[in-house]
């Protein structure tokens, strides 16, 4: 129960990161964001395991133990949460949200496949669910109209296409995550994992064609920025704590109901939603029901 608890509350913090960085887009690149938002999750996390006295045990961490969780940043927020932030200013929060929310059905094949996770009745019921329920998000007429402004045309397209990607990129991270944090502290190895990254980002944003954008991040811009990276922090820790109790098919599943708390907090950005927009989520809450009671 506490697994199932802590997956939800990663869903929720993470639904917030969303909503925080769709609203900062306007200003910055998704890829500074992204290198910002997770270097104060960085600084956070260390100051987390030096007050709580495991500073000593970041050293303790097998070698192997390391690559794993090094691997699953670095596909899962290096490659899956750039993409999928770009995703966001095509498409929108709710539906970006609904897109990348098949990434449990990538998560259950490859959990039964690689790490022998049982994937029974129950859990494919709910994925046909789940498929269902993006699928209305994708038929013509759409199930959900962007705010006045948003691109369309190629460019929606393509922000469909990348926030389908980053759900594949976050089920490899999930597996992986799940394989490193076994017998690992979750506070450390969300500090690890976060450290990874945002070297691996920074790197890319310093070399980009936008750079690191340093001088918009003031005033509200860089409240924002900060406040994306404490929820990315608490999202990361009970992500990995939830693998760790629950496994890493039940993880993405839960997880995946971030479109529970994310079409509510994008209403406020001004996003519409319609009838197919509410049954797609009914029947991806109907899948995930299923698959959390298998």
């Amino acid at each position: 129960m506490i697994g199932d608890l802590l997956g939800l509350a990663s869903a929720l913090t993470w639904a917030l990161v969303s909503v925080l960085l769709r609203g900062l887009q306007s200003r910055t690149d998704a890829l500074s964001l992204n290198a910002l938002r997770s270097l104060v999750a960085t600084l956070l996390a260390l100051a987390a395991v030096v007050v709580t006295g495991r500073l000593g045990d970041l050293g303790d961490v097998p070698f192997p133990t390391v690559g794993l969780l090094v691997a699953s940043v670095l596909v899962g927020m290096g490659i899956g949460d750039t993409i999928y932030f770009y995703s966001l200013r095509l498409v929108g929060v709710a539906r970006g949200l609904l897109l990348s929310n098949a990434y449990p059905i990538y998560a259950a094949v490859m959990a039964a496949a690689l790490l022998g996770e049982r994937v029974g009745p129950g859990l494919v019921a709910g994925t046909l669910l789940v498929v269902f329920g993006v699928g209305l998000v994708l038929i013509p007429g759409r199930a959900l109209h962007a705010k006045p402004g948003a691109v369309s045309g190629e460019s929606e397209r393509l922000g469909v296409m990348l926030a389908l990607l980053a759900g594949f990129f976050w089920a490899c991270a999930t597996v992986l995550a799940r394989a490193g944090v076994q017998e690992v502290d979750g506070l450390v190895a969300a500090t690890i994992r976060l450290f990874a990254a945002t070297v691996a980002l920074l790197l890319a944003s310093s070399f980009s064609r936008q750079g690191l954008q340093l001088k918009e991040y003031k005033g509200a811009h860089l409240a924002g920025t900060v406040a994306a990276g404490v929820a990315g922090l608490l999202s990361s820790v009970t992500f990995l704590l939830a693998a760790q109790l629950t496994g890493a098919a039940k993880t993405a599943t839960l997880t995946s109901t971030a479109p529970l708390f994310g079409v509510p907090m994008s209403l406020m950005l001004g996003e519409k939603m319609t009838w197919q927009m509410a049954l797609g989520c009914l029947a991806s809450v109907a899948g995930i029901w299923l698959v959390v009671t298998a």
